[in-house]
């Protein structure tokens, strides 16, 4: 054995050949130096590997779809004829070794880009050939991965064990990758490896003269020292195999991925429980990537914040567990304690009151002067008013206190001093027409013709901090929302939209559409498109929605002729349990669209307090 320097190769073979007793190998490796310190370096894992066998001029594999940014990725092709190997774009020859006269494996190295995930690594061949290739990635490498790596060819005589040359392991943290490779005339194929090995790869071609091929790893890094030879055993006897050892370094800028910590909130003022993972964390170079909640009752749900509603009271256990881009995973509970009626499942609010409201109205409410109010949602458990409109200012009114804001669109203030709430400053690059609350008081919602919330891109639909105004980042609304959004109706879990859009969160629907209230995807299962606008000017629209107080039926007053393919003008009734169009339709519109003209001139409706009728 002749022993160099480990260098890149600009073109075919090692920087030594030397012919030992039946085995020829090259060892790119230096030998003799003490080894680096230990350091914090990262951790090595197996990310992924394909493989893949071809007979003609080209071959390519697709790096599989986990790779990520600065994965360090191996490439082994092995030909069943001594050619050339054109390097594949990117990558860097690291070096090849001919056994014999007629099998030879070529290896290239690189580091994983944030677009490389689903690219071919295709390589050309100076002329026809049976090939085999295998891709292999690793997380935790260094910016250059490969360390040293050795390289052995049989001669004669045939047989079917195959050694690895060993290999120098000066860095801690270090991986050994074991490649072996065979030419075949017969069909019998495959390899057993040795104890210790964890197989990452096998590929075999068809026919005579095809190649087989296994790839492994020690499963976890190595210790400083020299790498010991590893033998696999052929299913078939030759002469002709190729054996690789790949010492692949830790990324010693860079510390061990660190599990995430899992933490989340969970508000039940009812039966429905609002959940919020977005306290938790992570160390980097890890992030974050998934979500699962699992509720306790058989319950289960995604993403960083949800609802789930329960159907029986008592004390119910909430299990989040995270996961990062690099596989770690943590988990949290937490015991909460829900009620099933004795305030309603989420139910909407009814009037405080059983007879007329006073004919003396209140004097302390705050002043608008410069607009229109269009649409009012009283928050009972927060004690405060939400107003929407085209007003540019809001004023008290209070005694001592005439303070004027500057606050367009939507403002708050509270239900009983009647003073505006001074911390609630929400920004609009558009109008808001309508503002609802879930009935347990937990969320905000707005919806209009607006396209951001304070600078951040919201389309027409947003969730707001209570607190703030501030758009949630966890209500994604940036898809596109292609016209106005009238009005709003909301239960714990889901929110209704109505307007004159024919587009929703990306999504296709006209006029009408539920999302997820913690989420804001929008529920494909709910398909009750309006159709036929014979509003002023045949616009489509939906002025009002209102939920029944169970929240077992949605109100939809519209500018349409049909809901869902039905006729329904003016007015239709959706069961929100089964999402399907009641046969509740009134003939108002029917009968009398013609003497006015064709158009339908409607805005708003109301539920009776028992939800025995609506006007």
């Amino acid at each position: 054995m002749m022993i160099g320097t480990r260098a890149r190769v600009p073109g075919r073979g090692g920087v030594a050949i030397a012919s030992v007793g039946a085995m020829v190998v090259t060892l790119f490796a230096l030998l003799g130096v003490s080894a680096s310190p230990a350091s914090a370096a990262d951790n090595i894992t197996f990310r992924a590997a394909t493989q893949a066998a071809w007979n003609q001029t080209t071959a390519r594999v697709t790096i599989p779809s986990n790779v990520q940014a600065t994965d360090g990725m191996l490439l082994f092709i092995t030909t069943n004829k001594d050619i050339t190997v054109s390097t594949p774009a990117g990558w860097t020859l690291e070096g090849s070794r001919l056994s014999n006269v007629d099998t030879e494996t070529t290896l290239f190295s690189k580091v994983a880009a944030a677009n490389d995930a689903g690219r071919n690594a295709a390589v050309t061949l100076s002329e026809t050939a049976k090939s085999s290739m295998t891709l292999l990635a690793y997380d935790g490498t260094a910016a250059d991965p490969v360390a040293t790596f050795a390289s052995a060819a049989e001669t004669n005589p045939n047989k079917t064990t195959h050694a690895t040359p060993g290999a120098a392991v000066a860095t801690a943290g270090s991986y050994v990758v074991s490649y072996w490779a065979d030419k075949y005339g017969q069909e019998t194929n495959g390899w057993t490896l040795p104890a210790g090995q964890t197989q990452r790869s096998i590929v075999s071609g068809v026919g005579a003269g095809r190649i087989s091929a296994v790839a492994s790893d020690t499963n976890s890094a190595v210790g400083v020292g020299n790498s010991p030879s590893r033998t696999a055993t052929s299913a078939a006897s030759s002469a002709k195999a190729t054996m690789w050892t790949v010492v692949l370094q830790a990324d010693q800028e860079s510390g061990p991925n660190v599990a995430p910590v899992a933490s989340f909130t969970a508000n039940c003022p009812t039966a429905t429980c609002t959940v919020d993972a977005s306290a938790s964390t992570d160390t980097a170079p890890g992030t974050i990537t998934s979500y699962a909640w699992d509720f306790g009752d058989g319950g289960t749900g995604t993403g960083v914040s949800t609802t789930h509603p329960y159907t029986t009271s008592g004390s119910k256990t909430i299990t989040l567990t995270v996961t990062d881009n690099q596989g770690l995973t943590n988990s949290t509970t937490r015991t909460v304690n829900v009620t099933v009626g004795g305030g309603g499942v989420g139910n909407q609010p009814v009037p405080g009151h059983t007879h007329l409201v006073p004919n003396t109205p209140r004097n302390n409410t705050p002043r608008i002067s410069n607009g229109e109010i269009w649409d009012i949602e009283v928050v009972p458990q927060l004690n405060r008013v939400f107003i929407a409109g085209n007003f540019t200012s809001i004023q008290n009114t209070a005694t001592g206190n005439t303070t004027n804001y500057n606050q367009a669109n939507l403002a708050s203030y509270n239900l009983t001093t009647g003073l505006v709430d001074a911390n609630f400053r929400p920004t609009f690059n558009g109008g808001v027409a309508a503002v609802e609350a879930s009935p347990d008081g937990t969320k905000l919602f707005v919806g209009g013709s607006f396209n951001t919330v304070n600078g951040v891109a919201k389309q027409k639909v947003a969730s707001l901090n209570l607190t703030t105004g501030a758009p949630l980042t966890t209500f994604g609304f940036t898809n596109s929302t292609n016209n106005q959004v009238q009005s709003l109706a909301a239960t714990n879990s889901t929110l209704y939209v109505g307007g004159r859009f024919t587009r929703i969160n990306g999504v296709l629907k006209t006029g009408l559409a539920a999302v997820n209230a913690a989420s804001g995807a929008v529920d494909a299962s709910f398909s009750n498109n309006l159709s036929g606008g014979i509003g002023v000017n045949g616009q489509l629209g939906v002025p009002q929605l209102k939920l029944t107080h169970d929240n077992s039926k949605l109100l939809v007053v519209h500018t349409g002729r049909q809901i869902a393919g039905q006729d329904r003008l003016g007015v239709g009734l959706i069961d929100t349990a089964t999402k399907q169009l009641l046969p509740f339709r009134t003939r108002l519109w029917d009968n009398n669209l013609s003497r006015v003209g064709g158009v339908t001139r409607i805005c708003c409706a109301d539920i009776a307090p028992d939800d025995s009728y609506f006007v």
